[in-house]
C-alpha cells in the first residue's frame, strides 16, 4: 500500500477538499479561509510523516498542532456567523477521527522508542 492510500492521508485529503468547497465567497483573511489554509498544512505534515521516517515524530507533533487550531477555528467560524453550527459540528467530528489516528500513531512511536539517556544523578534519589 502506498502512503496515498493510507487512511490518515485519505481522511486529511478529503478534509481539504471539503473545506475547499466551503470557501467560495469567503473573503481572504476570514476564519473560513484560514480553515482551508490550516488543513493544507495538516495534509502536508501527514504526507511528510508518511514519507520520511526520520522526521515522523516532529511531523506528527506539527499535525497535532494543526488539528488543535482547526478545532478552534471551526468553532470560531460558527460563533462569528461565518458558518452554520451544523457545519462546525461536522468539522469537529472529522477532526476527532483524524486526531485519534495521529494521536495513536504518535503514542505508538513514543512507546517504541528507547528511554532517554540521563546525565547526572537520578532525580528520584534512588541509586541504581
Amino acid at each position: 500500500m502506498t502512503w496515498r492510500r493510507a487512511t490518515l492521508y485519505v481522511d486529511c485529503h478529503d478534509l481539504c477538499r471539503w473545506l475547499g468547497a466551503q470557501r467560495p465567497g469567503a473573503p481572504a483573511g476570514s476564519v473560513v479561509a484560514r480553515l482551508f489554509d490550516e488543513s493544507i498544512e495538516l495534509l502536508g505534515d501527514v504526507a511528510c510523516a508518511l514519507s520520511f521516517p526520520s522526521r515522523r515524530r516532529a511531523e506528527l507533533d506539527r499535525a497535532d498542532g494543526h488539528i488543535a487550531r482547526l478545532r478552534v477555528f471551526g468553532r470560531l467560524a460558527a460563533e462569528l456567523g461565518e458558518w452554520p453550527p451544523a457545519r462546525a459540528r461536522h468539522l469537529a467530528g472529522r477532526l476527532d477521527v483524524i486526531g485519534r489516528m495521529v494521536g495513536g500513531w504518535s503514542r505508538s512511536m513514543h512507546a517504541a522508542s528507547p528511554p532517554a539517556l540521563r546525565s547526572g544523578p537520578d532525580p528520584s534519589g534512588v541509586a541504581p
